[in-house]
């Protein structure tokens, strides 16, 4: 299987529509997109043909055959799991639980330590 992988389109129709136009030329039949997809973020200025209300519809004609994480400059959301053996920074063993919309950071003897980004003291 053929992937083509890119990111930080930072919300340019320009460029997102050259990307899908090259996608289709390279004949790859998924496309990761590494983040950083609609905004262009604080620090940086807009690229050219900032425009990301066009860059959606460029993207959904796409939908099923992308992948996508999200980037530092998209809704800043991040999982780590932490480490099952060697944890870090003073951290317990854990693992993550995804259920019904809600994340749960868990110690490997089961208690939550971190639900949905809060801080757990007691379960």
């Amino acid at each position: 299987m053929k992937w083509m992988i890119a990111s930080d389109i930072h919300g340019s129709a320009y460029f997102g529509a050259k990307l899908a136009d090259r996608f289709e030329k390279e004949g790859a039949q998924r496309l990761i997109l590494l983040g950083d997809l609609l905004y262009h973020g604080p620090r940086n200025d807009l690229p050219e043909g900032y425009a990301p209300k066009e860059l959606i519809p460029i993207l959904n004609g796409l939908k099923d055959r992308i992948f996508c994480v999200r980037g530092n400059c998209d809704w800043y959301l991040f999982l780590n799991p932490g480490s099952v053996s060697i944890p870090k920074g003073g951290s317990e063993n854990s693992y993550m639980i995804f259920e019904d919309g809600i994340v749960r950071l868990v110690s490997l003897d089961g208690r939550t330590l971190m639900e949905s980004g809060k801080y757990c003291t007691e379960q």
